[in-house]
């Protein structure tokens, strides 16, 4: 199991440097129709506890798990009642000053798992500053990355089936909420200033198998196990 930072004193934290590789779960705080409005923190998290997981048993390196950022860039869906969004100068300094954190802690690297699409951008950009600043190697992934041949969607089967074999959560995939469609690069095609509505998703391409969740994680482990590798010299990843 993963060391968890919020479980840890101070005391037990201070030899960790070189010992753990730092992952922070990244999220967002926004509409998914009948999911929880959570769905990209609870995602984030359950994935990159999964490869860090798999990362111990593997391969002997041990994570430090810090408690996951629940809010992200969702400005799409301000017009949805329980959404809270970040502006990207608050995403791309909470990274920089965590980094910051960790590097004075001791720690030459660190890895992002993110699990809300509209942070990619800011996190990546964010963490290659970061890393040429603090001489950090800094790695940044999106767990969907690794699914078998898989389109996300949002609020749909996708996603609903990952709760459930991730997390534990189950929900229905679309709740008769309204849908959007998606661009062939994945970005949203929705029109502003919709309000008053309780959701909207994307079907995606189906629900996700144990196998297809399984083969994730083992993406996601040994992208943390090269950020792990990684000399500092090259920095980011």
């Amino acid at each position: 199991m993963p060391l968890e930072l919020g479980g840890l004193s101070s005391l037990e934290a201070k030899d960790l440097p070189g010992r753990a590789l730092p992952v922070l779960p990244f999220g967002s705080v926004e509409q998914h129709c009948s999911l929880p409005l959570a769905t990209d923190a609870l995602l984030a998290e359950a994935a990159a506890r999964g490869a860090c997981e798999l990362l111990e048993r593997e391969h002997g390196v041990a994570c430090l798990l810090l408690p996951t950022m629940y809010y992200g860039f969702s400005p799409e869906w301000a017009g949805y009642p329980g959404t809270l969004s970040l502006s990207l100068s608050t995403i791309s300094g909470v990274v920089r000053d965590l980094l910051e954190s960790l590097r004075s802690w001791g720690f030459d690297r660190a890895a992002i798992i993110n699990g809300h699409g509209g942070n990619t951008s800011v996190l990546e950009a964010a963490a290659r500053e970061a890393s040429r600043s603090l001489s950090m190697v800094v790695g940044v992934a999106s767990y969907w990355a690794y699914l078998p041949a898989q389109d996300l969607g949002h609020g749909g089967d996708v996603e609903a089936s990952l709760l459930k074999h991730l997390a534990g959560v189950e929900a229905p995939g679309d709740g008769g909420c309204r849908s959007v469609r998606i661009s062939q690069v994945g970005r949203w095609i929705i029109s502003p200033g919709v309000r008053g509505g309780v959701g909207a998703y994307s079907h995606g391409s189906g629900p996700v198998t144990r196998v297809g969740v399984e083969e994730m994680l083992r993406g996601l482990s040994r992208f943390l196990y090269n950020v792990w590798r990684q000399p500092v010299e090259e920095q980011s990843i």
